[in-house]
């Protein structure tokens, strides 16, 4: 991963820092260096953080990823819309009878 913000492989990331990587890289393969020599070069500089697990990369999630937030979201919508609608309140001839048997405060 390029070491300035962990989001893409150095082979495709286009900071500074991960194109001077690809270049030290073909440098040090020419060279006949090691995979191994050349990794671990990398983890003592950055950490193992700059390490790529390809089984861990899931691709496919990618584009499918924002469709679900986005549908579980409209069901978010839709549940709470329902939730919060007011049902309209039916008055009862007790409340009416209340209402009517009050005190009046003008007259004391």
């Amino acid at each position: 991963m390029a070491p300035c913000c962990y989001t893409e492989p150095v082979a495709i990331h286009q900071s500074e820092i991960a194109v001077k990587m690809r270049l030290e890289i073909a440098k040090w393969v020419a060279a006949g260096r090691s995979d191994r020599e050349i990794i671990d070069t990398y983890v003592g500089l950055y950490g193992s953080k700059v390490l790529v697990d390809p089984r861990t990369l899931h691709a496919g999630m990618d584009a499918f990823f924002p469709w679900l937030v986005l549908i579980l979201g409209m069901f978010l919508v839709a549940w709470l819309l329902k939730r919060w609608r007011v049902a309209p309140r039916i008055a009862t001839a007790s409340f009416n009878t209340e209402v009517l048997n009050l005190p009046d405060v003008d007259d004391e």
